[in-house]
C-alpha cells in the first residue's frame, strides 16, 4: 500500500481553526482537508476563517472602489457610461419609466437598468417592483396586455351592480 502524499505545512497564514484559533495547519489530499496542528482538528477548507484585520481591510478596499465598481458595471453589462444613465435618470425626473415612483427593493437608491435581452439596447430606468414585473411577464408584450384585459375586466366586475 502506497502512502499518501505528504502534506503541506503552512506557517502563519491568514486562516484560524474554529476550534482553537491556531494559525499552523497541514494540508491534505484533493480535498484541501486541513488538519490543525494546535488542536489536531480535521476541518475541511470551508471551516476556516480569515482574520478579522484580513476582512475588515478587503472591505474597506471594496467601499473605496464602489463607485468605480458601479461604473465598470454600467458599462461592461449594458454598454453605456454613468453619464448616460445619469441622463436617463433626470430626463426621467428621478422617477421610474412605469409607476412613475422612486427606487425601492433592494436597491433604495438606485434604479434598474431596463434592457431589450435580445438586443441588449437599453430602454430605460425602473424601480425595482416594475423590473421584476417586467422579467415576471419575460417581457412579452401579449402577456402584459391579457393581464391588463384581466384587470380590466375584474375592474368592471367588482364595480357592476350585484343582482
Amino acid at each position: 500500500m502506497k502512502p499518501g502524499p505528504k502534506p503541506d505545512y503552512k506557517e502563519k497564514t491568514p486562516y484560524k481553526c474554529r476550534k482553537c484559533g491556531g494559525t499552523e495547519y497541514k494540508v491534505y489530499g484533493k480535498d484541501k482537508r486541513r488538519v490543525c496542528i494546535v488542536c489536531n482538528k480535521r476541518n475541511r477548507i470551508e471551516s476556516y476563517h480569515r482574520n478579522k484585520e484580513e476582512i475588515n481591510r478587503s472591505r474597506s478596499e471594496r467601499n473605496i472602489h464602489k463607485g468605480y465598481n458601479r461604473k465598470w458595471h454600467i458599462m461592461r453589462r449594458y454598454r453605456i457610461t454613468l453619464e448616460d444613465y445619469e441622463e436617463m435618470l433626470e430626463s426621467q425626473d428621478n422617477k421610474c419609466a412605469i409607476c412613475g415612483g422612486p427606487p425601492n427593493g433592494s436597491s433604495v437608491t438606485k434604479f434598474c437598468i431596463d434592457h431589450d435581452h435580445e438586443s441588449g439596447e437599453v430602454r430605460g430606468l425602473l424601480c425595482n417592483k416594475c423590473n421584476c414585473g417586467l422579467a415576471n411577464f419575460r417581457d412579452d408584450r401579449d402577456v402584459l396586455k391579457n393581464a391588463a384585459k384581466y384587470l380590466e375586466r375584474a375592474a368592471i366586475k367588482a364595480t357592476a351592480p350585484h343582482g
